[in-house]
C-alpha cells in the first residue's frame, strides 16, 4: 500500500474504515513472511491447492506473489518500509479522531483492558477471519494444514516478530491467564494442541461482537436502597465480608424469598454495583464452564464500566 503521510491523513470515521488499514498492514506482514522464509508462489504449489485451499486469483491479489523479484532482501527491505508507513499512517488516523473527542469502538475495547500493540495485532489477526473468509485460506496455506483456518500461536508470533528471541519472550502473552487467553480467545483442547505454537487463536464469538462495536446486552443493576426486611442478615454478612474480601456467597431458598433483595441491599451497603447472571438462560451445563462464563460476565461488566 502506498501511504502519503502529508496528504492521505484523516481521521477514522467508522470500525470499518480502521478495520480497512489493519487488513492491508496484515497482508503486508504475510507478503514479509514469505519473502523471510524464501517462499514463493511457485507452480506446484499452485497446482497443489488450487481449488483446494486458494484459488490462484485470490492468492496473486492478497500476496502479489506475481511479480517477486529475485532480490529477496531489496524485496525484505521495501517491505519493512512499507510495513512501517502503514503503521505510522493507521496510528497517526487513530491520534486524529481522539483530538476530536471521540473513538472507535475497537480501541474503546483495547484501552479498556489496556493492551499492548503486541496484543492488539495479535487480536487483529485473529479478527481477520471474521471480516473475510480468504484469511482463512490463507492461514490454512501459510500452516499447511487444510483443516486449520484460525492463525495458530505460532504463525502469529511468525507474522509479529522477525527473531527467534522476540518470538520467545512475546510467548508470555499467550500463557493460559494471561489477559488474551482469559478474556479474548476460546479455551483450546490441549489434547489436541499438544504445544503452545500450535495452537489455534480464536476469539470468543461474545468477544467478536464486543470488538466491532455490536451491542451487547448486560443489565447492571444500579445500588437499592435498603428495606427493613432481613435486615438482621444483610448485616451479618456484611461483617463478614468486611473481614474477608476473597469470599463466595450461596444463598439457597425457594422462589420469591428474598435471596437477591438481600444481595442488593449488600451491595448498597458496601457500595458497590451488582452485576446479575440468570444461569438457566446460557446453553452451559457443568462446572467446567463455570470459569468461561465469569469470563464472559467480567467482559461485559468491563463494557458498562
Amino acid at each position: 500500500m502506498a501511504v502519503n503521510l502529508s496528504t492521505d491523513l484523516k481521521p477514522y470515521r467508522s470500525n470499518l474504515d480502521y478495520l480497512t488499514d489493519q487488513l492491508k498492514l496484515l497482508d503486508t506482514r504475510i507478503n514479509l513472511f514469505l519473502l523471510r522464509n524464501n517462499r514463493k508462489l511457485d507452480t506446484d504449489i499452485k497446482n497443489f491447492y488450487r481449488g483446494l485451499v486458494l484459488s490462484d486469483k485470490e492468492f496473486g491479489e492478497i500476496m502479489a506473489a506475481k511479480n517477486l523479484s529475485s532480490d529477496y532482501a531489496k524485496e525484505i527491505n521495501k517491505l519493512e518500509n512499507d510495513l512501517f508507513l502503514l503503521e505510522v499512517f493507521i496510528q497517526r488516523r487513530v491520534v486524529l479522531i481522539q483530538e476530536e473527542g471521540q473513538e472507535i469502538a475497537i480501541n474503546k475495547v483495547f484501552n479498556k483492558f489496556k493492551l499492548s500493540n503486541f496484543e492488539q495485532q495479535c487480536i487483529l489477526i485473529a479478527l481477520a477471519v471474521e471480516l473475510d473468509r480468504k484469511y482463512e485460506k490463507i492461514f490454512s496455506y501459510l500452516q499447511n494444514d487444510v483443516e486449520e483456518k484460525n492463525p495458530t500461536v505460532g504463525l502469529v508470533l511468525e507474522l509479529l516478530c522477525s527473531k527467534k528471541e522476540e518470538q520467545i519472550e512475546n510467548r508470555i502473552f499467550f500463557e493460559r491467564d494471561s489477559s488474551l487467553m482469559k478474556y479474548f480467545f476460546a479455551p483450546v483442547d490441549e489434547k489436541n494442541s499438544p504445544s503452545l505454537l500450535s495452537q489455534p487463536l480464536r476469539l470468543n464469538g461474545d468477544m467478536v461482537n464486543f470488538l466491532l462495536g455490536r451491542n451487547i446486552s448486560a443489565e447492571v443493576i444500579p445500588a437499592q436502597n435498603p428495606l427493613l426486611s432481613n435486615q438482621d442478615l444483610v448485616e451479618k454478612i456484611t461483617a463478614i465480608l468486611t473481614k474477608q474480601q476473597d469470599i463466595i456467597l450461596f444463598l439457597t431458598g425457594k422462589h420469591g424469598t428474598g435471596k437477591k433483595l438481600i444481595i442488593k441491599h449488600i451491595a448498597h451497603k458496601r457500595k458497590k454495583n451488582i452485576c446479575l447472571v440468570d444461569f438457566r438462560e446460557l446453553n452451559f451445563s457443568g462446572e467446567e464452564y463455570i470459569k468461561e462464563i465469569l469470563s464472559v460476565c467480567g467482559r461485559r461488566w468491563s463494557e458498562k464500566k
